[in-house]
């Protein structure tokens, strides 16, 4: 049951008609660097907003570690555009460097530990050009967004393309530090039998990914709070919007007359 989102070919397929808000999107597109720039896109579900770089001609690197999601995408790519790999940053070469790295739909809150976050900012930081970033949100836990995630905030079911209707309910099941355990079941309006999924995403503050940025050779450029480009408030802020920079270019940059 872990994870099924991830796995399950009807919600891979349901996975772009419950996630159609491009408000991320926009906020991202906005602030990488000019095509033709080299893109990674970590954790790239379905592939949407890779296509759609490497349509407006970004060279585009795309990697997710479902199997499914990849396939997915890569059915949608019919110019071949975009290099798909099955896989977390331990696939990219150290010496694979790339202008702008993107990871989208809190995809970093599946990684749980300290030594996740910071095994994957020093591959980022390995790979970035000296002028290059890496744009990720999390959201934020002062918030305490979790609470919400209960049957009776259940919102309306989705029409899928396919003319079948899905509604999700999420359902916390623990609370253990930063981490949460919770259920997503989905109700098809087909009448067909629910689909759950079981999921971990950790809530980490800023000061923790500040820290382990800096100790991986990165530091924070900018932290925005909201995709309206708000800067970053801990009381209302429902997002967390980090922009990293290579530390090495920060000091080469400063020293320069």
């Amino acid at each position: 049951m872990h994870d099924q989102l991830y796995s399950d070919l009807s919600l891979i397929a349901a996975y772009d008609s419950l996630n159609s808000d491009r408000r991320d999107r926009d906020f991202y597109r906005a602030r990488l660097p000019a095509a033709p720039a080299r893109l990674l896109d970590i954790g790239c579900g379905t592939g949407d907003f890779a296509l759609e770089c490497a349509r407006d001609g970004y060279s585009v690197l795309a990697l997710d570690p479902a199997p499914g999601m990849i396939a997915h995408a890569r059915a949608k790519d019919r110019g071949r555009t975009v290099d798909w790999i099955v896989g977390t940053m331990a696939a990219i070469a150290p010496c694979q460097e790339v202008d702008a790295a993107t990871m989208m739909g809190h995809a970093f809150q599946c990684l749980l530990t300290d030594a996740d976050i910071q095994a994957l900012f020093a591959r980022i930081a390995g790979c970035l050009s000296p002028r290059g970033s890496f744009l990720f949100e999390t959201r934020n836990p002062a918030i305490c967004p979790w609470e919400h995630w209960t049957p009776a905030h259940a919102g309306p079911p989705v029409t899928l393309p396919t003319g079948d209707g899905v509604q999700v309910i999420d359902d916390v099941l623990s609370v253990e530090g930063e981490v949460v355990t919770f259920t997503e079941t989905y109700h098809w309006t087909s009448g067909k039998a629910p689909t759950r999924s079981l999921s971990r995403l950790r809530f980490a503050d800023r000061p923790t990914i500040t820290r382990l940025a800096e100790a991986a050779g990165l530091r924070v450029d900018a932290v925005h709070g909201n995709w309206d480009g708000a800067d970053f408030d801990e009381a209302t802020s429902p997002e967390l919007i980090f922009r990293l920079r290579p530390t090495a270019s920060y000091s080469a940059s400063a020293g320069a007359p």
